[in-house]
């Protein structure tokens, strides 16, 4: 995952599934990651982990820009 920003994944039972994901990252690391889960007979891996990068990144700029603005406590 440090390499390539993603990690994929394989399910063969009760059906065969596949899975991508990605982190989702605040001002103090990873708190959480964003995923898709599809069949694996038609999953095209590398579509869905170029949306799931793109998306978690977005939400990691996000969780950022909302802690810069937040007041400080106290």
């Amino acid at each position: 995952m440090r390499r390539t920003g993603f990690a994929r994944g394989r399910l063969t039972t009760p059906w065969p599934m596949s899975t991508v994901a990605a982190p989702v990252r605040d001002a103090s690391g990873v708190v959480a990651a964003l995923s898709v889960v599809a069949p694996s007979d038609s999953f095209p891996a590398t579509d869905y982990a170029a949306a799931v990068r793109a998306t978690a990144r977005a939400v990691s700029r996000a969780l950022r820009a909302d802690a810069e603005e937040a007041p400080a406590a106290g």
